[in-house]
C-alpha cells in the first residue's frame, strides 16, 4: 500500500485516543531518516579550564568566598572597619579623661585643722582592737597618757579609755580597748606579730621627765594611702603627746610629783596645727599611660570580633553539610582551608590598617607615632592571622554554630581576664 492509497483520516474524537496508522508511522520514520542523512548532529562539550585541577578549585573557592563576603557588606564593614574605629575611639576617650585629670594641678591647696586620734576599728565596727599601747607603766608615763586622752577627747569627742590593769600576755584583745600599758617595747613587737592588725599605735618612752623622749610604732598595712608614710592619725598622735608634755612642763610640781598631778586636769600647752596637701603643678605633657596599660585589651577586642565571626561562618557550613557536599563533588580539604585563610587575610589586613591609621595619624598615640608604621601593621596583621588559625582549630570541636559562638565568647572573656591580670601585674 502506498501513501496515496491510505484512507483519509477521520475527524478527531476528543473523547477517545486516535489510533496511529502504521502507514503514517512509516512515513514519519522515512522523513526522519532523510533528515539525518542530510544533516550533521553536533554535540558541544562543556568548556574546560587549562589550569591544573587544584588551582582551578582554588580560584573557584576564592571567588565563592569573596562573593559571600561582599554579599554581607554591613557585617564585613563592621568587622574590618567599624570595630577597630570604635575601640580606638574608646581608648582615646579614656586617655583624654586621664590627661584632663593629670593636668588639673592645685597650686594653692586649702588647709584644714589636724584632728585627734580616733578609736581603733577592726574588720567591723565592733571587732576587738587596741588603739594605743605604751611602755613603761610609771606615774610619769601615766600622767602623759592621761593628759593626752583628755586633750584628744576635746578634739574628737571620743573618749579613749585608760585601761587597767596592764597587759601581761599575748592573748588577742577581747574588746575595743583605748590606751593600754605594757611591760616593755619587746612586748609590743611580739604582740603585734602574734596578733596582726589588732593594734593601731605603740608608744615607747625612752627617758623620764623632764627630758622625755619617746618612740612611735604605727601600723602601715592598715593605712588607706600606702604612699603617705606620715598618716594624719600618726601626726595627731605625735601632736597629742607633744602638747601633753608641754602641759606637764607648764604646770607647777607636775614633773616633780606626777602622782599628785594625776588627780588634776592640765589645760596648758595646747598645739593647734593646720595642715594642707603639697601643691601639685600640672605637667606640660602627659604620657599615654592608659594607652600603654589598656591598649592591648582594646586591640584584642577588635580582633576578637573577626574571630567570633569566623567560628560562626565555618561551623554553619559544617552544620548545614555545605562543606561535605563540596568535598563529595571533589573539593580538596586543603583548598577549602587555604581559600578561607586567604580570604580572611584580606579582612585582617584591612582591620590592621585601620587600627594603625587610627592610632597613628589620627589619634597620635605615642606607641604608634614613635614606631615604624610597617612594623606596627605587621604586628597587628600577624596577631590577627594567628587568631584566625586558632579559630580554624577551634571549629574542629564544634558541630553547631550556636556552640561555636558560645566558645568564641568564652575565649574572649578568658582573654580579657588574662589581659587584666597582666595589666595589674606590670603596673605594680
Amino acid at each position: 500500500m502506498t501513501v496515496a492509497d491510505a484512507p483519509a483520516p477521520s475527524a478527531p474524537d476528543h473523547g477517545a485516543r486516535r489510533p496511529t496508522s502504521p502507514t503514517l508511522a512509516a512515513a514519519a520514520a522515512d522523513h526522519l531518516a532523510a533528515h539525518l542523512r542530510t544533516s550533521t548532529l553536533k554535540l558541544t562539550e562543556p568548556e574546560k579550564s587549562g589550569l591544573p585541577p587544584y588551582l582551578n578549585q582554588m580560584l573557584v573557592m576564592l571567588k565563592r568566598n569573596w562573593t559571600l563576603t561582599m554579599r554581607s557588606k554591613k557585617a564585613t564593614l563592621a568587622q574590618a572597619v567599624i570595630a577597630p574605629i570604635i575601640f580606638s575611639l574608646l581608648l582615646a576617650l579614656l586617655q583624654g579623661l586621664y590627661v584632663v585629670k593629670q593636668k588639673s594641678g592645685t597650686a594653692h591647696p586649702k588647709s584644714y585643722p589636724l584632728t585627734g586620734v580616733l578609736p581603733c576599728q577592726g574588720f567591723t565596727t565592733s571587732s576587738p582592737c587596741i588603739t594605743i599601747m605604751y611602755t613603761p607603766d610609771t606615774p610619769s608615763t601615766q600622767l602623759v597618757m592621761k593628759t593626752f586622752v583628755e586633750k584628744n577627747a576635746a578634739r574628737t569627742g571620743a573618749q579613749l579609755a585608760l585601761e587597767s590593769p596592764a597587759l601581761s600576755d599575748n592573748t588577742p584583745p577581747s574588746k575595743q580597748m583605748g590606751v593600754v600599758a605594757v611591760p616593755n617595747p619587746d612586748f609590743i613587737y611580739n604582740y603585734v606579730v602574734q596578733n596582726p592588725n589588732s593594734t593601731q599605735f605603740g608608744v615607747a618612752f625612752q627617758s623620764d621627765l623632764p627630758n622625755a623622749r619617746y618612740q612611735l610604732w604605727y601600723n602601715t598595712s592598715q593605712t588607706v594611702n600606702g604612699s603617705d608614710i606620715y598618716d594624719v592619725q600618726l601626726l595627731s598622735l605625735q601632736r597629742g603627746l607633744d602638747e601633753a608634755l608641754l602641759a606637764i612642763a607648764a604646770t607647777p610640781n607636775a614633773v616633780s610629783n606626777p602622782q599628785q598631778a594625776l588627780t588634776t586636769q592640765l589645760t596648758a600647752g595646747n598645739l593647734d596645727v593646720q595642715i594642707k596637701d603639697w601643691p601639685t603643678i600640672a605637667p606640660d605633657t602627659v604620657p599615654d599611660t592608659l594607652v600603654s596599660q589598656l591598649g592591648s585589651m582594646f586591640f584584642f577586642c577588635a580582633v576578637m570580633v573577626i574571630f567570633i565571626s569566623v567560628l560562626q561562618n565555618i561551623v554553619t557550613e559544617k552544620e548545614l553539610k555545605l562543606r561535605h557536599a563540596m568535598e563529595t563533588m571533589g573539593l580538596k580539604a586543603s583548598v577549602y582551608w587555604i581559600s578561607q585563610w586567604l580570604n580572611l587575610s584580606v579582612l585582617v589586613a584591612v582591620a590592621s590598617l585601620v587600627t594603625c591609621i587610627m592610632g597613628g595619624p589620627i589619634l597620635k598615640f605615642t606607641v604608634f607615632t614613635d614606631s615604624n608604621f610597617a612594623v606596627m601593621f605587621l604586628l597587628f596583621f600577624v596577631y590577627g592571622m594567628a587568631m584566625i588559625s586558632f579559630g580554624f582549630f577551634v571549629t574542629t570541636f564544634c558541630r553547631r554554630a550556636r556552640v561555636a559562638v558560645l566558645v568564641g565568647m568564652f575565649i574572649f572573656v578568658i582573654g580579657l581576664l588574662f589581659q587584666s591580670v597582666r595589666i595589674d601585674f606590670f603596673s605594680r
